[in-house]
């Protein structure tokens, strides 16, 4: 069998299972990807982090095995670090694409040796295995982060994270959401119409997702109004919102989008046409990263506005964190020289007149130059709660 072969086998194998869980279960087995403290896969040797169709192949594998582990590698990379696969486990074959390759050049004049990255003309795929960490012996404990958001922490996480989206959200009392591409804006129901906070989260990043499809963004979304057409890009924003509450370390909530015929419209899809998924897969990914980068941008300039406001309401003086920063920095670049220096004198208020001047200067001016660069002025203030509650 060839490697092409052996992929559609994998491939086919797949959307069996997806088509049966769709069958038996809705979208309901969505929820077991991202329960509580797992996340995105990932290689904890290569720190690369899986994409597109792997993701799928990993999250099922971990919900029908029950694996609340996120980490994933190959038997070589456990090898590595002396850690050995337990006897009798098998593991998951995924697949990766190669679109260019390093080749070596010599120089015809001077006979040095170089590499240059030249693309190919036909793009080729390795298939190997990965294991999960749970069938891994040796392995350090996974280090879990906690993600048991309080209510308060979550709707704070909503609010932020709608807060970085690319197109204006109204907020309605309505009971319908949607993305509207002739406006590219998004009506969303207020969150107190929600049944849970989750559920208003996943539901603003599903449409936040349909407006990645936009000819100025991911160029994504078609005219063809054909409930095939519809059902496609939802299955996207679907894929999209998941792999997003994964990034974040939020639950899936449970009931949503189990719409009886879209659920219909991909079943047929998929049978009908296997890399369907892993098209719709590549997609979400593409449109997950979007959003991700988004919010960590708009997660940035809330910090470097809230430092600014801490120096501002201080004069300009350093604070204990400035502090603590410029010393945790010296320790790490070795800039003993300058920066400890520096550190002394604030730390015991040995400057000058002169040079008090001098450092608060400093101060001064990176700050106005952070916020000058990327802080609009509406964003000083962080919004607590940009939805209006007008009853």
């Amino acid at each position: 069998m060839s490697v092409y072969e052996e992929l559609n086998h994998d491939r086919k194998a797949l959307v069996d299972q997806v088509v049966s869980l769709m069958e038996t279960e809705g979208l309901t087995w969505k929820r077991g990807w991202s329960t509580a403290g797992v996340n995105r896969p990932y290689n904890p040797v290569s720190g690369t982090y899986y994409k597109a169709g792997n993701v799928i192949r990993l999250m099922i594998q971990s919900y029908l095995k029950g694996y609340t582990d996120n980490r994933w590698m190959t038997f070589n990379h456990a090898k590595s670090k002396g850690w050995s696969v337990k006897k009798g486990e098998k593991g998951i074959r995924l697949e990766k694409w190669i679109f260019e390759e390093r080749k070596k050049v010599q120089d015809e004049k001077t006979g040095e040796i170089h590499y240059e990255i030249k693309k190919l003309d036909s793009p080729k795929v390795n298939l190997f295995y990965v294991f999960n960490a749970e069938q891994i012996s040796g392995i350090p404990e996974l280090q879990r982060k906690t993600y048991e958001h309080t209510n308060e922490e979550l709707k704070q996480l909503s609010y932020d994270f709608m807060k970085s989206a690319e197109v204006e959200i109204e907020y309605t009392d309505g009971d319908e959401a949607f993305y509207r591409p002739s406006e590219d804006k998004i009506y969303l129901p207020k969150e107190k119409y929600f049944e849970t906070t989750g559920e208003f989260l996943a539901t603003g990043i599903h449409e936040m997702a349909h407006s990645t499809g936009h000819p100025s963004r991911l160029n994504r979304l078609s005219d063809d109004r054909s409930i095939e057409n519809y059902a496609r890009e939802e299955l996207v924003a679907e894929f999209s919102a998941v792999f997003v509450q994964a990034d974040l370390g939020v639950t899936v909530p449970e009931g949503l989008q189990n719409n009886s015929a879209y659920i219909k419209s991909w079943i047929q899809m998929l049978t009908d046409d296997p890399n369907a998924l892993f098209r719709a897969c590549r997609e979400a990914d593409r449109s997950s990263e979007r959003l991700m980068k988004n919010y960590e941008a708009y997660m940035d300039r809330i910090q470097t506005a809230a430092i600014e406001k801490d120096l501002r309401s201080n004069g300009y003086q350093p604070t204990d964190q400035l502090i603590k920063d410029i010393k945790d920095y010296a320790a790490m670049t070795g800039e003993a020289c300058i920066v400890e220096g520096m550190l002394k004198q604030l730390e015991d208020q040995s400057y000058s007149e002169e040079q008090g001047k001098y450092l608060a200067g400093i101060i001064n001016q990176l700050a106005d130059q952070e916020l000058t660069a990327s802080t609009p002025e509406a964003d000083i203030e962080r919004v607590q709660d940009p939805v209006p509650e007008v009853d």
